[in-house]
């Protein structure tokens, strides 16, 4: 799909003016157990795998710190698998508390519509070397000022997910409350 990043920068700036929600709620996140393992568990909300290690369907490695989360832990293992297929090791499901101010939500069909495109353009690939659709988006979203993105979850149907952005890490306004190891 081509798209022109203009018109989405812009439009992705307006709606820090105009339409944002604040969010405080509990979150959920799968990762491999070996990240506990090799780094600690702070690792578990330090976003240092979408900044040093890889691209995400929301950023492209290297821009910031990024922390993906889902609403329930259904969606969160879902996520896990439809991102490390095949991979039958042991997964850390992590319950995390987070309080941020501007989350771009792109759960909202008017929203959407405001940028030009539809729920099923933000489900459509992102892998690949050039920077794609959700990953600009991504990007404006962090330049702009949002702190994330609260989006539909590919993997889950009914799932929400929510992308949290950073300069640095620790991220702000996101608190570890219990983790636990599933084997799979």
């Amino acid at each position: 799909m081509r798209f022109n990043k203009e018109n989405l920068r812009h439009a992705i700036q307006s709606l820090l003016k105009e339409q944002y929600t604040t969010l405080s709620f509990k979150v959920y996140r799968a990762v491999r157990d070996t990240l506990v393992s090799d780094y600690g568990e702070e690792s578990i909300i330090s976003g240092v795998g979408a900044m040093k290690h890889n691209s995400g369907r929301w950023m492209k490695k290297g821009i910031c710190y990024v922390l993906y989360a889902s609403s329930n832990a259904e969606t969160a293992i879902k996520e896990f698998f439809s991102n490390n297929e095949g991979d039958n090791k042991k997964l850390v499901l992590a319950e995390i508390s987070v309080n941020l101010d501007k989350i771009l939500d792109l759960t909202k069909k008017e929203t959407v519509k405001k940028l030009g495109l539809t729920t099923e353009d933000l489900l459509k690939g992102w892998q690949g070397k050039q920077e794609s659709l959700t990953q600009a988006i991504g990007r404006f979203a962090y330049e702009s000022g949002f702190e994330g993105l609260l989006t539909p979850s590919k993997a889950n149907s009914n799932g929400v997910n929510l992308v949290i952005f950073s300069k640095k890490t620790p991220i702000k306004g996101v608190i570890l409350e219990d983790w636990k190891l599933l084997e799979t």
